[in-house]
Formats: C-alpha cells, structure tokens, sequence
C-alpha cells in the first residue's frame, strides 16, 4: 500500500495520537498563535515524526 498524505485537526489529543500510530503521513493546519482550532501538534503526547 502506498504512503497517503492525510489532513485532519487536532480534535482530542489521544484520538490524534493512536491515529498518527498509521505508516502515512498526517498533516494538522495551525495558526503560530495557536488560536482557534488550529493548534497543530499541542500538549505533551509524544508526536510520531508522520505527523507534520
């Protein structure tokens, strides 16, 4: 199976975590401030490196 880049927002932290336990890539929008629901990778979860 190839590599799929995936998008989705940080919803609840340990949801995101188990998701990002997949071989493809995951990419979060985020704003540098953090603000809204766009805060990226947030919190102290150890984030995978596919997760971008």
């Amino acid at each position: 199976m190839r590599r799929l880049k995936i998008l989705t927002w940080h919803v609840h932290g340990n949801y995101l975590y188990y998701l990002s336990q997949v071989p493809h890539d995951i990419y979060l929008p985020f704003k540098e401030d953090r603000s809204g629901d766009y805060l990226g990778k947030w919190g102290t979860l150890p984030w995978p490196d596919n997760l971008h």
